[in-house]
């Protein structure tokens, strides 16, 4: 059956077998309520205060403990006591007794922190600003039982592995770093992502051993750039631009990986500006993708590319291969049978996350003796890397090659060597 506390409406799972006849006496572990449970009540009446209780269990009988009383839907429960909070926040905001606001949200919080809720603990700390923000006692309080909380929690093999990391943080932006991690087990022989694919996350290897894979297209076979264990770090350049995945990376033996979601980086250039270029310093000790390919004298590109400077239409393509919004010029920087590159002003982050794997439609023309030649292509964008003032690079890898003797007139008329890997 299921009991409610009469004071904050808690729920509670109980087996019936387990309450006597005359009933029991039970506290709400989330309002320290005391109230009698009997089998047939599901709301029972709230015990008045200075009347003797009813004579307790028998010793023989198991206690009547709402802690040892499971919901039957975890989740459901989270999100009812989360409900119930609000509620309880809501009314006492409106009384507008500022003592009370700063005490209930402060006791919540420390209860939240204390559970390692550390989401709903930052989250009723911001409501504490907002509903007492001259409560500086309870906000000071509130901010120090986070933070103690949290560097309690910290895992000191994880704090080793990547010591000079942590160690150039302060302590709130270390808390910050670790919590925001997920972790991913991964098992021997599975790929954590192929070449090409969209993944943006940073990895930092906890445990086990992968291997970092490219494929060489002029020797047509796949090599190894690096193996990996614990204390490294991979996918930097998907983290910190917008870019398909470079390589593949595959688990040597279990593994374990700790990963950092981009979207993070909004959170942290608005709450904790100086996390993003310390972790982005850190990642520049570790060789990415395009070192690591030099190294081996692989060919980085199936197809060499040209410097170019022409005039392109971009349109882009919705899923079913229609125009979706209007066509606009661009300036191709380079061009290969492979792809092209071209500048366009991004404002935002958003904008350029926004148009990884865009479909897209590109006319360009040149003049070869004295006759006027057009090259339509279609294809994808693979990578948006934002530049000062507003300007980007934007590339595109074709869905087709460019056939030979387009590109061969494109080489002659640009006059240009192919650039430097």
């Amino acid at each position: 059956m299921v009991v409610k506390c009469p004071t904050c409406q808690s729920g509670y799972q109980i087996d019936e077998s387990k309450i006597p006849a005359r009933g029991a006496y039970t506290r709400c572990r989330k309002c320290q309520t005391r109230f009698k449970v009997q089998v047939g009540s599901t709301v029972p009446p709230p015990a008045e205060a200075g009347k003797d209780a009813p004579a307790p269990l028998p010793e023989s009988s198991a206690p009547l403990n709402p802690e040892a009383a499971a919901p039957q839907n975890p989740e459901a429960a989270g999100q009812a006591v989360s409900a119930d909070e609000d509620r309880r926040i809501q009314e006492v905001v409106a009384s507008g007794d500022q003592e009370a606001i700063a005490r209930l949200l402060l006791d919540l919080i420390i209860e939240h922190a204390g559970r390692r809720n550390f989401a709903r603990a930052e989250t009723l700390r911001d409501q504490l600003y907002e509903a007492a923000p001259l409560a500086l006692n309870e906000i000071v309080k509130a901010n120090e039982t986070i933070d103690e909380e949290k560097s309690g929690s910290i895992d000191s093999e994880h704090l080793e592995l990547w010591s000079g990391l942590f160690e150039s943080l302060e302590s709130d932006e270390a808390s910050e770093l670790y919590y925001a991690m997920q972790t991913a087990n991964t098992h021997a022989g599975q790929p954590v992502f192929e070449k090409g694919q969209y993944n943006s996350n940073l990895y930092f290897v906890q445990s086990g051993s992968l291997k970092m894979l490219h494929f060489d297209p002029g020797e047509k076979k796949e090599i190894v750039l690096k193996q990996m264990r614990a204390g490294s770090l991979f996918n930097m350049e998907a983290f910190f631009s917008f870019t398909v995945t470079t390589c593949a990376v595959v688990a040597e033996a279990d593994c374990t990986l700790r990963y950092l979601e981009q979207s993070i980086l909004d959170r942290w250039r608005e709450k904790f500006p100086r996390i993003e270029p310390k972790l982005n310093s850190f990642c520049r000790q570790f060789e990415d993708v395009r070192a690591l390919v030099k190294k081996t004298g692989a060919d980085v590109r199936s197809s060499p590319r040209y410097l170019v400077s022409m005039a392109a239409i971009i349109q882009f393509l919705d899923t079913y291969g229609k125009p979706s919004k209007k066509p606009f010029k661009v300036t191709l920087f380079d061009i290969s049978s492979g792809g092209i590159s071209f500048g366009l002003k991004l404002n935002r982050r958003q904008e350029a996350a926004q148009l990884l794997g865009q479909a897209l439609f590109m006319q360009t023309g040149y003049v070869l003796d004295g006759k006027k030649q057009k090259v339509s292509q279609k294809g994808r964008i693979i990578a948006a890397h934002l530049q000062p003032f507003g300007e980007s690079s934007v590339h595109v890898q074709f869905d087709k090659s460019l056939p030979d003797d387009a590109m061969a007139d494109i080489m002659k008329v640009s006059g240009h060597p192919p650039e430097d890997a």
